[in-house]
């Protein structure tokens, strides 16, 4: 089956509304997703000792590189969390 065939189809079953179905699931999936994932970024980012609070009060021992680590770290585990 090519695209045209199926974009074709879809136009003659559904007009121009099937080329938009499903697409307010993944919104709403999309949305929690996210927001859950920044949730547990933010929290890893405090486990792991490089958040924006302890920058703001005074956190400065970590070397830049160390804090890109561990911000990359926290955004590993975030994605295998989610």
């Amino acid at each position: 089956m090519s695209y045209r065939r199926e974009i074709l189809r879809i136009f003659k079953q559904d007009g121009i509304r099937g080329f938009s179905k499903g697409y307010q699931s993944m919104l709403v999936r999309d949305v929690l997703n996210t927001g859950i994932y920044f949730t547990v970024f933010e929290f890893n980012k405090a486990l792991l000792g490089v958040s924006d609070a302890d920058r703001a009060n005074g956190f400065e021992g970590l070397q830049d590189c160390e804090i890109a680590m561990r911000r990359f770290l926290s955004g590993g585990l975030s994605a295998l969390i989610t």
